[in-house]
């Protein structure tokens, strides 16, 4: 996935990828929160592991004045922001969304379409018979391709 920070690279184009979406839990039941990023971080720690962070400016989504969901779409209104002083997110964390004039509410409210990217599936658990006969879980984690420094001494030959 490609994203971009707003407004300096997607401000002139017809596409945009700087709109996020953060499902997370917040008074007990499962909200979405709603952004833009801001800027992109790379943050480097010891022995080179790297964590990308998306610094943000968060629009109202938990106050039902500010957003409204039915009928297969939701709006949000992007005239006010909250989270101020918390605007990083993981990258690993986001989904991806886009924003559209919402004609029926006004100026300030956009229609939010989340994104489906071809050829990229989430990878739900798995599970198989373990030694006993019973069922154990297998968590597939998604974790960063590497390649190492040196061969496992096969021998390739060319003609």
């Amino acid at each position: 996935m490609e994203f971009a920070t707003v407004p300096t690279q997607d401000e002139k184009r017809n596409t945009q990828n700087y709109g996020i979406l953060v499902e997370s839990e917040y008074g007990g039941k499962q909200c979405d929160f709603y952004g833009n990023i801001k800027e992109i971080w790379e943050v480097q720690y010891l022995y080179w592991h790297i964590v990308i962070l998306f610094k943000c400016a968060w629009y109202i989504s938990v106050d039902d004045r500010k957003m409204h969901t039915g009928f297969h779409r939701t709006s949000i209104d992007v005239s006010l922001k909250c989270y101020k002083d918390d605007p990083f997110v993981l990258a690993t964390q986001v989904k991806q969304v886009y924003y559209l004039d919402d004609r029926k509410k006004g100026n300030n409210w956009k229609v939010v379409r989340k994104v489906n990217h071809r050829h990229i599936w989430d990878t739900p658990s798995t599970s198989k018979t373990g030694e006993d006969g019973g069922e154990e879980d297998i968590v597939v984690i998604n974790a960063e391709a590497y390649q190492e420094e040196t061969s496992n001494d096969i021998n390739v030959t060319f003609d």
